[in-house]
């Protein structure tokens, strides 16, 4: 607000004009520069594959990611649908896989705004070692 109304006070001068189109698209640069280093929330991969997917989606699986393959109708005949929700942060893990067992599918990347499932991914039980001494043996 501060540096709209000194541009405004000073509509004569160009580099007001020039000073403030730098610092916002600056300020915008080093956000989105930020939040994709932080990597937080969650998206969804959709990857559609000609080539049989039954490796990727093993691969996927493996690492304890919740996959749903679908089978669809393309332009050029039956094509899979593989569907998994992950953290931002292992999108370049699940791009090698992709990349390694079926190079040539076409993949989109959208956010999540809300899972309603949130073991996405799967994750395994984590016990503190605190928990572990004072759980005891219940059978």
């Amino acid at each position: 607000m501060i540096a709209i109304s000194k541009v405004m006070e000073n509509l004569t001068n160009p580099i007001n004009y020039i000073a403030y189109a730098l610092g916002f698209s600056l300020g915008n640069y080093i956000g989105m520069f930020i939040e994709s280093r932080l990597a937080l929330g969650m998206v969804v991969i959709r990857i559609i594959t000609k080539k049989d997917s039954h490796d990727l989606v093993s691969a996927l699986r493996s690492l304890r990611y919740s996959v749903t393959v679908a089978d669809a109708e393309g332009n050029n005949g039956i094509v899979s649908v593989v569907f998994t929700v992950i953290k931002r942060s292992d999108i370049e893990k699940v791009r090698s896989l992709i990349g390694i067992y079926n190079p040539l599918a076409v993949y989109s990347i959208e956010d999540v705004r809300h899972a309603s499932d949130p073991s996405f991914p799967m994750e395994e039980k984590r016990y503190s070692v605190f928990s572990t001494l004072f759980r005891g043996n219940r059978r």
